[in-house]
């Protein structure tokens, strides 16, 4: 039998954990082994199923491991990703209770309870698409990006690698989010966001910090 890894013991993590034990798309056929975080402690204070058992730097995955990554910040993600990918470790999806339309095309990625796909998505690898989110069709989301519960993707909207959009957000038809952009909350967003700029509002407008 499978070991089921979480990468990432803080909030997200904890969600994750208790999303998987529901797990339909990886049949059930592992058991949960733990979470692997930079910070033994991580974990002090909560009553979980499982235990922080080590450091994703220097975690040496063994054949009948699989993991999968919960990390809310994306460059922090892509950072403790990174050491085991070089380890070959096998990275898979959690798709619990999603309903996911046809050629649907997606990695080794997160989705939240409820979160609904269109036709003809494509969600990259390390991705995150949290739970009530409703994506439509021929969207593109990027690898290691981050949205948010309960938001709405229109169609062919494009987020990049990286890029974060956070809870209730709304983008309209045919936006296209640059790579490492951040959407805050609750924003409507038409048109195009450029890369590693951050919008707030609605409408959305970029927002200079000082």
């Amino acid at each position: 039998m499978e070991r089921m890894i979480i990468v990432g013991a803080g909030g997200l993590g904890r969600e994750i954990d208790e999303l998987a034990w529901d797990d339909s798309a990886n049949g059930r056929d592992w058991t949960m082994a733990g979470y692997l975080d930079t910070r033994s402690n991580a974990l002090d204070g909560y009553q979980t199923r499982t235990s922080v058992i080590g450091d994703p730097r220097t975690h040496v995955p063994t054949p009948n491991e699989i993991f999968i990554v919960a990390i809310g910040d994306v460059a922090l993600k892509k950072k403790l990703v990174a050491p085991l990918l070089s380890k070959s470790a096998r990275f898979v999806s959690l798709r619990t209770n999603v309903r996911m339309g046809s050629r649907c095309k997606f990695g080794s990625s997160v989705f939240g309870d409820r979160a609904t796909l269109s036709v003809d998505v494509t969600v990259g690898n390390f991705a995150y698409v949290g739970a009530d989110v409703i994506v439509g069709h021929d969207t593109v989301i990027g690898d290691y990006a981050h949205v948010g519960p309960r938001c709405f993707i229109g169609g062919r909207v494009k987020i990049g690698p990286l890029a974060t959009v956070h809870p209730m957000a709304t983008l309209a038809m045919d936006v296209e989010i640059g790579e490492g952009a951040t959407v805050g909350a609750g924003a409507v967003v038409f048109g195009k966001v450029a890369p590693h700029t951050t919008v707030l509002g609605n409408p959305a407008h970029k927002f200079q910090f000082k």
